[in-house]
């Protein structure tokens, strides 16, 4: 006579994986929703950027070379620019 053992059904196995699948993404639509309405989502979104795009610039090289050249200004004039006043 074969010994039986406790082993569940694999239909019922595979069951229990898809309510756990159901409920973890029930959960996180419902959570997703609740920023949505909050506008917190939009906020994160910003500050999540805003680093990539710091990140992204601090990674580039520094140009070697002026955009738009300036006439009648010598390269060693721009160092401290900012301690000049500003007339405006």
């Amino acid at each position: 006579m074969p010994l039986k053992t406790q082993r569940r059904p694999p239909l019922l196995h595979q069951k229990l994986q898809m309510r756990k699948l159901l409920v973890m993404s029930g959960a996180g639509v419902l959570v997703l929703l609740m920023l949505g309405v909050s506008g917190a989502a939009e906020k994160i979104g910003d500050k999540v950027v805003f680093y990539v795009r710091v990140m992204r610039l601090y990674s580039e090289a520094p140009d070697t070379k002026i955009a738009m050249p300036l006439q009648a200004v010598a390269k060693k004039q721009t160092n401290n620019a900012w301690i000049c006043g500003y007339n405006g």
